[in-house]
């Protein structure tokens, strides 16, 4: 396995221990069960098909003969279930929690619970012999005898292995090679003897296990009916609470073959690996300073393209929930919802979202059934291999991003569930939120009165008896608007009905059976009805219903596009500074570099200009050395000129001598010495020597006129210089111009610049101007210094605000949201394709029998190929399904792909604990978290807390917190959220993104909710009651009832005196309104609501209203503060109890507890306490301060107005 694999399957492990050992109470018989049984001993025909019984142990008789001897019930319900309960021996839950806390802590429980759990059990069937490998001991009783006995091994010795094995072992005792044994009364007794005995007596001596117990077996009407119905029965003899351990077999089976799925691993392992914790909380955004995000994902191109029909748009902090939910790519993402901030209403935005996008995907089909892909079944005995022989294949969807719209809503608090499938498809919920001006067109949508398509439906309704009635009606229609009604008032005639109750089938709760039987009967049969009669004249109405969403949508889109245009303004405006800042800079910054160059230019102009200079000088210089050597060589000239004219001459001479020489001196003259000869050879001398002189003149005559033309060549070489340096300086010259020509030109730039800047402004201003005119709000400067600001009503208006969308935006969504409902309508009752499904759908729930009248029993693996292909179809028709984690398991028992259904809804998952979720989380793709860790933390008992500290290992110590949730889980792998201060740690807790706007109480509440838990960062809007409210109201404020007295003792906090003070107020109540008051009795201690009950039911006022309404307001308007998360009441009494001996219950009282408490009430709270003993404990303290500062305030202002 891979590393991430192991760590998940670890803590899948734990949790799934934890919940192994985290018993359920001894079951208990239903009031409904207890009159049915009645009734059916008196003779009485009773409609239902099948009777759960309750015998108590011992047993009067053997279990076969118990069976047998029903006489009317046997008349009516022959059929015996397989499996027949034995639970024996009631040992007190409490007597366990004491012996974990004397042996392994100092600590004590701050309340004792009366509950009672079963010592062992067994299952016998009919014959009332046991069935092998049925018996089960307490698994708490067990985990007790475990860390008493290896206190120091109790990580490797508590194991459901260990378990197991343990169990084998004591059925070898009392069933060892003995086949069909028959558990009688000696049988249970020895086995009671036995596990008191070594389980009971060892750790806890003085323990009471009476022999007491139950036979619990079910009865039915059919064999048809137990068919259905057996195999879905709760195993109660399983002891253990059952609702999560099949799906963590599934996760931990797929774990083992390397199948998981990034983001469920991140989910899991959160808290294990403190390094990737760290990392993920350095990449965290604050979204209360991170003004960039918030301006970003306040872009409308990130709003949904469909809106919920209401005249209000979500606030500032809802629509950025909205946006970063929708664009985000991790699969959790987790909402601080804190009392009355609307998280519902953010919900119904990301459900239009989905339809519209949903509708988008399905537009593009010219006929419905071509969106499907048809499915063969592999184990079906019929045509094909199919359960039925004219229905024998099912559809999957073509394209599977379809289903990533489905949306299944969850949470550990069934009334939160319940609450927003209710609010969902409120008619006058939805019809009240479009009575404003401009809304005229939504309203006509969306209102019943007017003009709409009709539909026509086949359906059955009930009388009082109990008889059957099945009818036609054809009714105006927003989207299955009848059939919507019809689930939820199953006894309406509809034919008489003028205004339905609900205004489409946009929700529906499902998971467990009887939901699915409503579902099937009020919903699925009618459609499939409808479309085998309708669906040709229905594909001209999807055809229709395309044209108009198209054109819908198209007009949205451009809207939107134009929208996020505007809502750039301030990023195009800085852009667009930005560039000419730019542009201006890299002006600036030319200019620099060009002066620089100019600057260099000028100083190579001078260096050139002296090169110049000094050229000339050279120049001159050696034209007047010329002038001198030409002057020489003149000179050298004439003298050679006046040589040669003077050996000319001696040459003329010697040959006139010559001439005139006798013969004999010319033949013998190199002999003869006469005067001519002498004369002759002296001028010849003479001539000899002027050729010497003429020779040398030659020579110095040559030097000087080469000298002269090296002179004359250097001086070239000299001018050429000159030139060249003139040329430089004329080049350099013109670089320095074009230097300074392009100076002036940037620096003209710079001015058209700053010109340019001045209009941006401008224009800029002008748009601002425009767009505040015609937005409720625009994010700029302004808007950031209200959000941020200290002036209260500034960050109220901002945070109410929805910035960049306009009026005309909304309702065109509003519209395409009705659009989509019609193109899923139609598309879903022209398709064949949608009725085999459900069809096929109605056999698998076996709701329904084949076409030759069989049940149909699917094999594992049909279930598994084809259950999720047929849920597809069912969100196809009811977008929003809802179910608690309680059945999650059991609902998509048959979906075991990771990632395989779409998304994930969970309300108030701060109350969930972590591994509720697993299941769920595995499945979808998608999950968006709404809850508050400041509120009420998941209800974990004191013995589950005491041995998740005992068995949790290092690796797992993180896990082993009694505050962590599925909420905790989700905002630690949110990257965007907010800090909050923690009254238990240093370091302050963090939330995903929060919001902000309070709906719900007046002061004091809100004030002290926001103070104590919220960091003062909530902001108030609730609305004072009318005055027909205000005026049966118990007290005109809020107030503190200080009542002393002295609570029962022996941690039972119940004050008699405080009882009777609540009391009178709630008898005030119910005479100001008539009847049953809208008031809550909240208290932290279940045995002061206990006591309260008591006491109030032998009121005489109460009892006026009848014993089934007293008891009906008793048990919902009663209750500890766990009970009363998501619900609201006019006025809250909060029942404090305990005195001086309880200060541990009184510290134990924390802030989350008193924040739940005091946001119940609307508009009155009051607090009914030992005013000294609650100031110790500084949470109920700040109520305390903060309603005498509010009735002194409302004090101050009556004197005023009188």
């Amino acid at each position: 396995m891979k590393e991430s694999n192991i760590a998940a399957s670890n803590i899948i492990e734990y949790w799934r221990l934890i919940e192994f050992l985290n018993q359920k109470a001894f079951p208990i018989q239903s009031k409904s069960d207890r009159e049915l049984r009645m009734k059916v001993s008196k003779g009485e025909k009773l409609r239902s098909k099948m009777i759960t019984l309750y015998e108590r142990i011992p047993l009067a008789e053997d279990i076969k003969v118990i069976l047998r001897n029903e006489g009317n019930l046997t008349n009516q319900f022959p059929i015996t279930g397989s499996s027949i309960h034995v639970l024996v021996g009631k040992i007190d839950r409490q007597s366990i929690i004491d012996t974990f806390f004397q042996k392994f802590t100092e600590k004590e429980s701050v309340e004792k619970t009366n509950e009672k759990i079963c010592l062992f059990s067994l299952k016998v069937n009919s014959e009332g012999t046991y069935t092998k490998s049925s018996f089960r001991v307490s698994p708490l009783l067990w985990g007790l005898a475990i860390c008493c006995k290896y206190p120091n091994t109790i990580k490797t010795q508590l194991s459901l292995d260990a378990y197991q094995k343990t169990m084998d072992t004591i059925e070898e005792i009392f069933f060892k090679d003995k086949e069909d044994i028959v558990v009688d009364q000696s049988v249970l007794e020895s086995i009671h003897n036995y596990i008191c005995r070594v389980f009971v007596r060892i750790n806890m001596p003085d323990a009471k296990v009476p022999f007491e117990g139950t036979l619990i077996y079910t009865c039915f009407k059919t064999r048809e009916e137990f068919e259905k119905k057996d195999d879905t029965l709760e195993d109660i003899s399983e002891l253990m609470t059952g609702f999560f351990q099949k799906d963590y077999e599934m996760i931990l089976h797929n774990l083992q073959n390397n199948i998981s799925t990034s983001g469920f691993l991140e989910y899991i392992t959160i808290l294990h690996n403190k390094g990737n914790l760290e990392e993920i909380k350095s990449k965290r955004y604050n979204i209360r300073e991170n003004n960039n995000l918030i301006a970003e994902y306040l872009d409308p191109i990130y709003t949904p393209m469909g809106k919920w029909p209401s005249k209000f748009a979500p606030a500032l902090m809802q629509q950025i929930a909205i946006n970063l939910y929708l664009d985000n790519k991790s699969k959790c993402f987790s909402v601080n919802g804190p009392p009355g901030t609307g998280k519902t209403t953010l919900l119904k935005e990301i459900v239009a979202h989905n339809v519209v996008e949903r509708a988008l995907m399905l537009t593009k089909y010219s006929k419905a059934d071509d969106a499907f892909i048809p499915k063969k079944f592999n184990d079906g005995n019929k045509v094909n291999k199919g359960y039925d022989k004219d229905i024998n294949k099912y559809h999957s969807l073509k394209e599977p991003k379809i289903a990533d719209y489905n949306m299944l809503v969850t949470s550990s608090n069934n009334a939160a569930v319940e609450n927003i499938t209710k609010e969902l498809p409120n008619y006058k919920g939805v019809v009240s939120s479009l009575d404003a001006e401009g809304m005229e067109e939504i309203n006509d949508l969306f209102n019943q009165a007017k003009d709409h398509k009709k539909l026509t439906f086949k359906y059955t309704s009930f009388d009082s008896k109990g008889t059957s009635k099945e009818y036609e009606a054809t009714k105006k229609d927003i989207y299955f608007s009848s059939l919507a009604h019809h689930l939820k008032n199953s006894r309406d005639d509809l034919q008489e009905v003028e205004v339905f109750s609900e205004w489409g089938l946009i929700s529906a709760p499902l998971g467990k059976r009887a939901n699915l039987n409503n579902y099937y009967f009020k919903v699925m049969k009618p459609i499939m009805k409808h479309i085998k009669k309708h669906k040709m004249a229905n594909r001209i109405e999807f055809d229709c219903a395309k044209t108009d969403f198209i054109e819908q949508y198209k007009r949205v889109e451009k809207i939107q596009q134009a929208l996020s245009k505007s809502s750039r303004i301030s990023e195009r405006n800085e852009e667009a500074l930005k560039d000419v800042e730019l542009q201006k800079r890299k002006c600036s910054q030319h200019i620099e570099n060009v002066e620089s160059r100019l600057a260099i230019s000028k100083k190579n102009s001078a260096t050139i200009q002296e090169q110049v200079a000094s050229n000339q000088c050279q120049c001159l210089l050696m034209k007047k050395q010329i002038q001198n050597e030409e002057s020489n060589w003149k000179s050298i000239k004439g003298e050679q000129e006046r040589i040669l004219r003077e050996l000319e001459l001696q040459k003329s001479i010697v040959m006139e001598l010559e001439d005139k020489r006798k013969p004999h001196e010319i033949l013998l003259g190199k002999w003869i010495k006469s005067q001519r000869m002498t004369e002759i050879q002296e001028k010849k001398n003479e001539i000899a020597k002027s050729n010497k002189v003429k020779h040398d003149i030659d020579i110095k005559e040559s030097k000087q006129r080469k000298q002269i033309k090296l002179k004359e060549l250097e001086l070239t070489i000299a001018e050429d210089r000159l030139k060249n340096s003139v040329e430089k300086r004329r080049q350099e010259e013109k670089v320095a111009q074009r230097y300074f020509n392009d100076i002036q030109r940037n620096l003209e730039n710079i001015r058209a610049l700053n010109q340019s800047k001045v209009e941006i402004k401008e224009i800029f201003q002008a748009e601002m101007k425009n767009l505040k005119t015609n937005l409720s709000m625009v994010v700029d400067a302004e808007f950031f210094n209200q959000l941020h600001s200290q002036d209260e009503e500034a960050r109220l208006s901002v945070q109410l605000s929805n910035p960049w969308i306009s009026d005309c935006y909304n309702r065109e969504r509003e519209k395409l949201f009705y659009r989509a409902l019609q193109v899923n309508k139609y598309f879903i009752l022209s398709s064949q394709c949608v009725r085999e499904n459900l069809i096929n759908l109605g056999y698998l729930w076996q709701f329904e029998k084949n076409s030759e009248k069989e049940n149909c029993h699917f094999s594992i693996k049909d279930k598994k190929s084809a259950y999720i292909h047929l849920l597809n179809t069912i969100f196809l028709i009811t977008p929003v399904i809802s179910t608690t984690f309680a059945s999650v398991s059991r609902f998509l028992a048959n979906i075991e792909e990771p990632d395989s259904m779409g998304q994930l809804i969970v309300d108030e998952a701060g109350q969930a604990t972590p591994q509720m979720a697993a299941g769920a989380l595995w499945r979808f793709k998608k999950a968006i978290i709404v809850g508050d860790p400041k509120q009420v933390e998941p209800i974990v008992t004191d013995d589950i807390r005491m041995l998740m500290e005992l068995f949790a290992d290092e690796e797992l110590v993180n896990y082993k917190d009694r505050t962590i949730s599925v909420q905790s889980f989700a905002d630690n792998i949110n990257r965007v959220g907010a800090y909050l201060p923690s009254s238990e740690r240093e370091e302050d807790d963090w939330v995903g993104c929060p919001l902000l706007i309070h709906r719900r109480c007046l002061n004091p509440m809100f004030h002290i909710s926001n103070q104590l838990s919220y960091d003062n960062t909530m902001l108030c809007k609730t609305i004072e009651p009318k005055q027909e409210v205000a005026d049966k109201l118990v007290y005109r404020q809020s107030r503190w009832l200080n009542i002393l007295g002295k609570e029962r003792g022996n941690k039972n906090h119940h004050v008699d005196e405080q009882a009777s003070e609540a009391l009178k107020i709630i008898e005030r109540a119910f005479e100001k309104q008539s009847g049953c008051a809208d008031i809550f009795v909240i208290s932290p201690f279940s045995s002061v609501i206990t006591g309260f009950i008591q006491h109030a039911s032998k009121s005489d006022v109460l009892k006026s209203l009848g014993k089934d309404d007293l008891d009906s307001w008793l048990n919902n308007n009663c209750g500890t503060v766990h009970r009363f998360q998501g619900k609201e009441a006019n006025e809250v009494i909060f029942l404090l109890g305990c005195d001086a001996t309880a200060k541990g219950a009184v510290n134990w009282v924390n802030d989350n507890i008193v924040n739940v408490a005091v946001t119940r009430a609307k508009y009155r709270l009051y607090v009914i306490g030992d005013e000294t003993l609650w100031r110790q404990n500084q949470s109920v303290a700040l109520i305390q301060r903060n309603i005498a500062e509010y009735s002194s305030a409302e004090r101050v202002g009556s004197l005023a107005k009188v």
